[in-house]
């Protein structure tokens, strides 16, 4: 496992603004495969006029997230998931957004993520 750190700096009609974040690089012996199927991830309605509903089955012993962000990255409404079925509402009614990603967090690792349209 290999530890980074990355900077990103980005300046648009004079405004300047940088972000840093670490990353792991791990040889793909350690890594746990996840997907949409496996971890029974469903979010609908998509196309949505407001809250949506998401589904998900976290693995036991795992400890997991659902977090929203808007199409600029910025973070829009997280909510934690318990090991086992999970369905919740995500409200997204009052959001401004027409592009919502939905990934799915575990033990910190981004896993599967889901782009909701909303009209």
């Amino acid at each position: 496992m290999l530890k980074t750190f990355v900077t990103v700096t980005v300046t648009e009609d004079g405004c300047t603004k940088t972000a840093q974040a670490t990353i792991w690089v791990l040889n793909g012996t350690v890594l746990e495969e996840y997907t949409k199927e496996s971890l029974q991830f469903n979010v609908y309605p998509n196309p949505t006029t407001g809250d949506f509903t998401i589904e998900c089955t976290l693995p036991q012993n795992k400890t997991g997230k659902v977090k929203a962000y808007r199409n600029t990255g910025s973070q829009s409404g997280e909510h934690p998931l318990e090991p086992g079925y999970n369905k919740f509402i995500m409200p997204a009614g009052k959001w401004n957004e027409n592009v919502i990603l939905v990934g799915i967090y575990i033990e910190g690792r981004q896993v599967p993520v889901e782009k909701v349209v909303k009209k």
